[in-house]
């Protein structure tokens, strides 16, 4: 046994440590992350305790169920044909088995050492964010183009949720009679939801509005004062339902098509225009792609602005940002109708701005665009419709191998199947998987296995609501809400993320009892 060896203090320094390198990793890093799980589990089998160990399983229901999910997973290999991708999915998962056991086994025994786990990951969380921002803002007129380079090391996505869980992190802190220096949170919570809003990232946006309903009925079941607390849920009620409302409405509003015989042919300069018909994008009323003449919108460009337009690089989105900038003010797309623009709107268009009426940056961006992407019937590149194309493809393989499922090893492999057999208007290197997590596993292994998988977040909630856990609680919102639209587990750095935090939760919940703020008086 290690501990005999090294003594117990130091096997749980060690712990400490790579849970900490977890924290920190976990914002930017794979290779921290497979050297701490690495580490991790290398604790658990050479500091062996079976009677500890099976003590500590037999408390906790959730890792029991993990335990069966894990055996399905494993017993999949047997009806999986492609035996290299099995290995590779495996792999990714392992840090959800590994790190949620270890913390069941091992778990952090004081405060000081789970709030220094939060402090690190905070910190850097924090550090991170604002390099994205930073190098985004002050590089995007050259190197970026798109917002999902806003995120530098991972995902953009999946920092979103990080950074709206630094959001959860940063309330405990303020809530909490431990924990001093409160202007620290105040700070960290107005720049987590200023990053949140001009991240656009949906999902992070509809995990925020699932947080604010959990908390409010959290503290309406839990607090005296719910009188209160019913008044500011009634409020937000109205507030999302407004503006759903309004997003519906903007979406059922037909802008009147151009039709091709009342579109003019030649420019004052006595080029041709170019129009396509195909397309039903409209901004502020006005369609996008008529009364084009490339040649002298390129010439007048150049003149103003050494920013590159016409290559195939990642400045060519550049040229359509002008063409929408130029179609919201309604301007014809030529030489005229750019000497009507002048340098405020041409910075603004080198910075990828779309719409002179709200600087087309965050969350009306974002919301701007999704309504946009209803403009024809091509799916490609439009989060919304390909997602949907997703979720049929997984629901008609799902129908064909509900029982067992096609196993882990095949997944990729049905679904390339799916778009071949069906002829999807999805192009090559958009032909994905389900971007749903909870589909995914009912079409890895069946009807079974899924069912264990939502088990095991039921379990969680009954938990975490029996005791008190806010927290815990909105941690389960930010992960479900992004399993509707992500394969959240699929990466490492997803399943790390999932499972460093659910098994601080499942293991070491009571140690935030003490001297928190109590919701009860």
């Amino acid at each position: 046994m290690l501990s005999r060896l090294l003594g117990e203090k130091r096997v749980y320094l060690i712990l400490v440590l790579a849970y900490s390198a977890l924290a920190i990793g976990i914002t930017f890093n794979k290779v921290i992350l497979s050297i701490a799980t690495m580490l991790l589990f290398a604790l658990v089998l050479f500091d062996f305790n079976y009677k500890k160990y099976k003590e500590a399983i037999k408390k906790s229901k959730l890792i029991q169920v993990l335990f069966v999910f894990l055996a399905i997973h494993l017993l999949s290999f047997f009806w999986s044909e492609n035996t290299s991708f099995f290995l590779k999915d495996l792999n990714s998962k392992l840090p959800l088995y590994i790190i949620t056991l270890v913390f069941i086994l091992k778990p952090l025994k004081s405060k000081k050492d789970l709030f220094l786990i939060f402090a690190l990951f905070l910190t850097s969380l924090t550090v991170i964010s604002a390099l994205n921002f930073i190098s985004y803002y002050a590089w995007r007129k050259i190197a970026y183009d798109d917002i999902r380079n806003l995120s530098f090391f991972i995902s953009h996505i999946r920092f979103g949720l990080m950074i709206l869980f630094g959001l959860v992190l940063s309330i405990f802190w303020l809530k909490s009679a431990e924990l001093k220096y409160k202007t620290i949170p105040i700070v960290l919570i107005i720049w987590f939801l200023t990053y949140t809003y001009f991240s656009e990232v949906f999902s992070s946006y509809l995990a925020l509005v699932g947080m604010l309903f959990v908390s409010l009925f959290f503290q309406i079941k839990f607090s005296s004062k719910k009188r209160i607390y019913l008044i500011l849920l009634s409020v937000i009620f109205l507030f999302t339902f407004f503006l759903v409302y309004k997003i519906s409405n903007d979406l059922n509003k037909n802008s009147k098509k151009p039709v091709q015989s009342e579109l003019k042919v030649i420019t004052a300069n006595g080029n041709l225009y170019e129009h396509d018909l195909n397309s039903n994008y409209f901004i502020n009323g006005n369609f996008v792609f008529v009364n084009i003449c490339r040649p002298e919108l390129l010439k007048e460009w150049y003149k103003v602005s050494k920013v590159r337009i016409s290559d195939y690089n990642v400045n060519s989105h550049k040229y359509y940002y002008l063409l929408k900038y130029m179609a919201s003010k309604g301007l014809t797309k030529d030489s005229l109708g750019f000497q009507s623009l002048n340098i405020s709107d041409i910075h603004k268009i080198e910075n990828g701005i779309t719409n002179f009426k709200d600087e087309d940056e965050g969350f009306f961006h974002r919301i701007n665009t999704l309504k946009n992407e209803f403009s024809d019937e091509d799916p490609n590149g439009k989060t919304i419709l390909q997602r949907v194309e997703y979720v049929k493809a997984g629901i008609s393989i799902f129908k064909t191998n509900w029982l067992l499922g096609v196993g882990s090893g095949d997944i990729q492999d049905e679904f390339n199947a799916y778009y071949e057999k069906t002829n999807s208007k999805l192009k090559e290197e958009n032909r994905l998987r389900t971007h749903n997590q909870i589909l995914s596993y009912f079409i890895s292994f069946g009807i079974i296995g899924g069912i264990i998988f939502v088990l095991l977040f039921v379990f969680s909630f009954k938990l975490f609501l029996k005791e008190k856990s806010l927290a815990a609680i909105l941690f389960l919102v930010i992960i479900l809400v992004s399993f509707l639209s992500e394969d959240t587990l699929e990466t490492q750095m997803g399943a790390t993320f999932f499972a460093l935090f659910f098994g601080i939760f499942i293991s070491s919940n009571h140690l935030l009892k003490s001297k928190i703020k109590s919701n009860e008086n």
